[in-house]
């Protein structure tokens, strides 16, 4: 199950707020957090190590805390957008690595096999066109 917000108090009962948020950054970075804290508690922790997307004082107000819901999951949701398109990047790009590779072999094999033309051979193509062919060499002299 995919979890994109935790929100957590920093006075809980077994475990301060921030040494959660800590547990969670280690095993799942990806996660948004928020925290609810007293403005007098010691948050330093978690905002200092920026593993915090967004801290709220209490006494919280419902419509904050509804945007910052609201706005941690659309940022959550972009942030899987683009990991979904860099994947597809990378997978189109090492696609045409691949085709480039080939081609690079298929332009050095017709290089070679041009240079492979023998003069005789193209003196005998010469011979049985029907359009006249002439041959340069590096220099600029007609063969």
């Amino acid at each position: 199950m995919e979890v994109p917000l935790v929100i957590v108090d920093q006075n809980m009962t077994d475990m301060k707020g921030d040494r959660l948020l800590i547990k969670i950054q280690k095993f799942y970075p990806q996660v948004l957090k928020v925290m609810l804290t007293e403005p007098t508690e010691d948050i330093g922790n978690v905002a200092n190590s920026q593993y915090l997307y967004r801290f709220i004082s209490k006494p919280w107000s419902k419509t904050d805390l509804v945007i910052t819901v609201t706005e941690a999951l659309r940022s959550y949701q972009q942030s899987q957008k683009l990991a979904e398109q860099e994947l597809t990047l990378q997978k189109t790009n090492q696609e045409l690595q691949v085709i480039n590779t080939n081609l690079e072999k298929l332009v050095q094999d017709q290089a070679e096999q041009l240079n492979n033309f023998r003069i005789e051979d193209r003196r005998n193509l010469a011979e049985i066109s029907p359009a006249g062919i002439f041959w340069n060499n590096p220099q600029g002299q007609c063969i």
